[in-house]
């Protein structure tokens, strides 16, 4: 089909309005839109599209959007084809010619039968819904999406959530329901968590130095190397490093050591050892002085 709007429907004088295009943006608009119609003839129709829509945006003319309309739905943008045809009628109303209001209907009716109407239900809040890369509006949707048959994914996007995904392969003329249910993003652990807990137990804790009470004890740490000490009235005195992971829950039993008996201990025999063996090494040599005979060491005179 040629796209047969004339570019002086958009240079032609209109009713004045607040914001009427200068001349300079008319003849851009006009230039514009007649290269979109080479370019459509042509069936470059991603760049068609491109230039009716800068035409469009120059000079908001309705009559634009039939070139625009037309042309997605050569580009399989369905939903988009739908929304701008029926703008094309809206806002054109009594001025859109018989013929031309017949051939936008029937544009509308051969899209109904080519694409597959797929519902789109987002849980939640509102929803960017995204359809092969595309965005499609944001939910709740105001009808179902228009798609092509054939494969297609289509996701909820919404900031601090992961994006729900679903791929779905539809065909002409099926309806579909979807439901789509981004998911809370979890967030990075920052700290971790350390119960702590004494063999025996009711020993006193400390941790970095700073008391915590009577075990078992549970809390929330940062990352990092942690000084534990436990002491325990009759119980030598124990000191423990931990080393915390963000995101780990540990658990740490502190180990007592029972004190040592005090027969066990070094300096209960060392010291009387010592004391006895001088004694014994004193007496010997005092008995040798006492009964050995003296040794007499002969003296020669010369004379």
């Amino acid at each position: 089909m040629r796209l047969a709007l004339a570019f002086l429907l958009l240079i032609s004088p209109s009713i004045a309005r607040a914001e009427e295009p200068s001349d300079k943006a008319k003849e851009e608009a006009a230039v514009r839109f007649e290269r979109g119609i080479k370019l459509y003839e042509a069936q470059d129709y991603a760049a068609a599209l491109a230039e009716f829509e800068a035409a469009y945006k120059l000079v908001p003319r309705y009559q634009v959007l039939f070139n625009v309309g037309v042309t997605q739905k050569r580009l399989f943008r369905y939903n988009d084809a739908v929304r701008a045809l029926r703008r094309y009628l809206d806002e054109g109303g009594e001025k859109v010619p018989a013929d031309r209001r017949e051939l936008v209907e029937k544009e509308l009716g051969e899209i109904r039968a080519l694409v597959a109407e797929v519902t789109v239900k987002v849980d939640g809040m509102p929803a960017e819904v995204d359809v092969d890369g595309r965005m499609m509006g944001e939910s709740p949707l105001s009808g179902p999406l228009l798609l092509a048959a054939g494969h297609h994914t289509l996701r909820a996007i919404r900031d601090g959530y992961d994006p729900a995904e679903k791929a779905i392969d539809v065909v002409s003329g099926e309806k579909v329901e979807i439901a789509l249910s981004p998911k809370l993003k979890q967030r990075a652990p920052t700290t971790a968590r350390l119960t702590l807990a004494t063999r025996p137990g009711g020993a006193a804790m400390s941790l970095d130095g700073k008391f915590i009470g009577v075990g078992p004890w549970s809390g929330t740490l940062q990352p990092g190397g942690h000084e534990v000490r436990a002491s325990l009235k009759g119980w030598q005195d124990a000191k423990q490093e931990v080393v915390l992971i963000a995101g780990q829950e540990r658990a740490v039993t502190i180990e007592l050591v029972p004190p040592t008996k005090w027969y066990k201990r070094w300096y209960t025999w060392t010291i009387p050892i010592v004391v006895i063996a001088g004694a014994v090494l004193g007496g010997y040599y005092g008995w040798r002085a006492t009964n050995e005979a003296p040794t007499f060491v002969p003296v020669s005179y010369s004379k």
